[in-house]
């Protein structure tokens, strides 16, 4: 699969999610329960806010690809949470969930969809699917039936266990096929347009959770290089080869298979005075990326950007900037894009991606070009004239010539477009 252009793939997971603690308070008690290394990394996390959203984006707005576009990141959306109080009051027996634009009593930031939606207005942000809760609710349930003191105080704190390996993984006891499909609708109705990929929680995956991706507008699999399967038997098969058990059961899925090829986590790392800081490690997996297939898909999550110490957030802003700046002075003809956009320009050239009530439309061929759109999503199904052996779609369909570059376009009024 190649782009007719060099391509910077930005995805950021846990967007949305109400994890790991809701304030300092909640930090400090989680902390003084476990000390490990995960939970000196982890427990600063926290739910984003408008404000961390803004920080994020001036950033982001700062730098262009070689198309004039501002670089653009991907967040991968978790849409929902416990509720803490109705769960508790079922005994520790039956799910109830908040889900966005919601979320519990501590976590409350102001509207985070609407400030999404702001980024992704101008283009430097991209909204897509995660998962419903990141956490298995099975898993969940149990530990919470034991009544151990130490997840107990984490959860009267609005905190989930997520220093047990086995409740961070979404689907670590297979995907619950009513949670994921409710997690679509969720993230519709939130951002106003259908999610087209998705990162599997913590990369564990099972097979039926491909079946239930066939059944969605998801077509995109990210982080594939990365997967590991839930399925006792596969989990058998990872212990002597990863890779066959990756290869068996990556055949359930009937969906284009991204890798991420560049790990960007500096974890509020001062970059001042070092040798050889995050920023410059990372940039040589681009470099090798962009080398050997013309793209990067870099790895990144929300722990960098938003977090309880402020200090670790303007560290890590400040290596995504020398990171973006490392990119233009080196790839200043590479674009940034979402990874649905780069699947559909490699495919045709051409590629849609909305963005609040438009599409942005991308013509990369060098040339005006006749592209078949399907209406309601603005997905491209082909370029050229309509004809009884072109794309069929039982959806309305818009016709129309675009001419190199990008151009904004609104479907219910397709003479209003814009160049960008």
């Amino acid at each position: 699969m190649k782009s007719p252009t060099q391509c910077i793939i930005i995805q950021s997971d846990d967007w949305g999610f109400c994890g790991w603690s809701p304030d300092q308070a909640a930090c400090d008690s989680a902390r003084s329960l476990d000390d490990g290394t995960v939970g000196r990394h982890y427990w600063g996390s926290t739910l984003e806010s408008p404000e961390d959203m803004d920080r994020l984006f001036e950033v982001l707005s700062d730098f262009r690809g070689g198309d004039g576009c501002p670089a653009k990141m991907q967040g991968n959306y978790i849409v929902a949470a416990p509720d803490f109080d109705r769960i508790a009051s079922s005994g520790f027996k039956k799910w109830f969930g908040v889900e966005l634009p919601e979320v519990p009593p501590r976590w409350k930031r102001g509207d985070i969809v609407d400030a999404a939606q702001t980024g992704i207005e101008a283009g430097v942000w991209q909204a897509e699917h995660h998962g419903y809760t990141h956490v298995s609710q099975a898993v969940l349930f149990r530990l919470l039936g034991l009544g151990d003191s130490k997840i107990m105080k984490l959860f009267q704190n609005e905190c989930l266990p997520l220093n047990h390996p086995e409740v961070f993984p979404e689907y670590a006891k297979g995907a619950v096929a009513a949670s994921f499909i409710r997690g679509i609708d969720v993230f519709r109705t939130a951002f106003g347009y259908l999610t087209r990929s998705t990162c599997a929680p913590n990369y564990v995956v099972s097979r039926n959770l491909g079946a239930l991706l066939a059944a969605t507008p998801i077509s995109i699999l990210q982080g594939a290089n990365r997967v590991y399967f839930s399925d006792s038997l596969l989990r058998k098969v990872a212990r002597f080869s990863p890779q066959i058990a990756r290869s068996i059961g990556l055949k359930a899925f009937k969906c284009d298979l991204l890798k991420r090829s560049v790990d960007f986590e500096p974890r509020g790392e001062d970059p001042r005075g070092m040798d050889d800081p995050h920023w410059r490690r990372a940039f040589r997996q681009v470099e090798s990326a962009m080398g050997s297939k013309g793209v990067a898909i870099i790895s990144t999550h929300r722990l960098n950007f938003v977090h309880h110490d402020n200090s670790w957030v303007k560290a890590s802003l400040s290596q995504l900037r020398q990171l973006l700046n490392a990119i233009k002075q080196h790839y200043p003809r590479a674009v940034y894009v979402s990874d649905w956009e780069y699947i559909q320009l490699a495919k045709w050239g051409v590629s849609s991606t909305p963005r609040k009530g438009k599409f942005a439309l991308r013509n990369f061929t060098g040339r005006d070009q006749k592209v078949i759109l399907q209406a309601d999503s603005g997905a491209v199904l082909g370029i050229g004239e309509p004809n009884g052996r072109g794309p069929k779609s039982t959806d309305a369909q818009v016709h129309m010539t675009i001419p190199p570059g990008t151009t904004l376009v609104d479907f219910t009024s397709t003479e209003q477009t814009q160049s960008l």
